[in-house]
């Protein structure tokens, strides 16, 4: 509703006089960011990129020694098959010779 009652409109611009000081003052949104950019400091626009890449480097360290840790957790997995392996091998061979000493003494 662009065409309001004059005594309406009055009423907005006293309760949002921001509002309507943004409707006069803004023809383009693209601009809008361009002047925002203009009054940050150039000093904390660094800090708040070097605080950002420390972080950055601090979640990579933390995944590099996460992957280690699953890494030798999967190298003592393989250790304990590895080791159950020969155990069952072992039985196995005990097996097999009680079955001969079963078999001989059938005979």
């Amino acid at each position: 509703s662009t065409h309001q009652h004059p005594h309406r409109q009055h009423q907005q611009q006293q309760r949002y006089p921001q509002h309507h000081q943004y409707q006069q003052s803004s023809s383009c949104g693209a601009n809008d960011n361009a002047n925002d950019n203009h009054n940050v400091d150039p000093r904390q626009s660094l800090l708040v990129q070097q605080r950002e890449d420390e972080y950055a480097l601090r979640v990579m360290q933390q995944r590099e020694a996460e992957m280690q840790d699953i890494n030798r957790k999967m190298h003592a997995v393989n250790e304990i098959y590895k080791d159950l392996g020969e155990v069952v091998e072992q039985q196995q061979e005990t097996i097999d010779e009680v079955e001969e000493k079963y078999a001989d003494a059938a005979e």
